[in-house]
This record gives C-alpha cells, sequence and structure tokens, in this order.
C-alpha cells in the first residue's frame, strides 16, 4: 500500500511524502527525517550499505559498494573516460577491467592516478552465486532487527544521557 501512494522507495530516500498526506508512513517519514536532520542519524541510505553478491541489482558507478561513496565520485576522471556509465557491477565483471571499457587511454597525472587506484581497488574482487543484498550497518549481525533500529532512534532522540530503557 505504500509504493502506489508514495512512489517505488515509498519516499525513504528521498525522504518526501506528498501534500497533505497524513497516517501512520507519514509520521514515519518525518521521524528518519528528524533522524537526519537533528539527531545525527545521517543518512538513512548509509544504515543498509550494499553486500555484493552476484552483483546483478546495482550500479557499478553510481552505487556505494566500495568505499563510502560511489566509485563515479571517487574516480571522476576514470568515470568520464568510462564508454558504458550505467553498467550493473555484474556486467562490469564479466567485461573486465581494462582500457579497452574507455573512450581513450588514461593520460599521465590524475588520470593515471586514478586508473591505478581503481584497478588495485578491484583486483581481489569476486562475485558469488548469492544475490546482492543490503546489510544493517547497526547490527554486527548485519541483519535488521527492530530492537537495533529502535536503539539507534532512541539514541538518536534521547542522547546518551539518562536512564536506559530494556
Amino acid at each position: 500500500m505504500v509504493k502506489p501512494l508514495h512512489g517505488t522507495d515509498g519516499g525513504c530516500y528521498s525522504l518526501s511524502l506528498k501534500t497533505g498526506w497524513t497516517g501512520p508512513w507519514s509520521k514515519i517519514i518525518k521521524m528518519l527525517k528528524h533522524l537526519r536532520d537533528e539527531g545525527g542519524g545521517g543518512d538513512l541510505r548509509s544504515f543498509f550499505p550494499i553486500r555484493v553478491g552476484d552483483g546483478s541489482n546495482n550500479s557499478f558507478w553510481h552505487d556505494v559498494w566500495k568505499g563510502d561513496q560511489p566509485l563515479a565520485v571517487s574516480f571522476p576522471r576514470i568515470y568520464a573516460l568510462d564508454i558504458h556509465r550505467r553498467v550493473s557491477i555484474r556486467d562490469r565483471v564479466m567485461v573486465g577491467w581494462s582500457v579497452d571499457s574507455l573512450r581513450r587511454l588514461p593520460r599521465g597525472g590524475i588520470e593515471h592516478t586514478q586508473w591505478e587506484e581503481l584497478s588495485e581497488l578491484l583486483r581481489d574482487f569476486h562475485l558469488t552465486s548469492f544475490p546482492d543484498r543490503l546489510g544493517w550497518s547497526i547490527d554486527v549481525s548485519d541483519s535488521f532487527s527492530v530492537s537495533s533500529a529502535r536503539f539507534i532512534i532512541d539514541r538518536a532522540l534521547l542522547g546518551t544521557g539518562g536512564c536506559e530503557i530494556t
């Protein structure tokens, strides 16, 4: 019911709702906005890091799957040279990482440095037969739980002082 009313992401990534909409989901989105803006909760997506499996569901350049930002941001000169910018991780790995996927060879300086750094980052990367999934960075189990979500919400809204809720 959420997707038809608020879009395919339910407003979770954009943290936006249709104007004038009220109800439980609007309260959830408002809480997420509060956590992001005032509670120190950061970007909601940062709690759900991508765990690459077969690489078919995530963008090589645009999703955060290696490091703490998209590869297009980390390696902008190589991104600008790439022929296939809208490629999945799986497709990029299957084709291979070589200068053949670039419009031209990297020139010296920053282009060469970024090429070497990106090549090193990808050198030992391998896909698995499992599907890609989202992790849960709040809990050591890497699996979402209501109690860990409650912990982060309470910590953001109530601070670290005061009485403990069990």
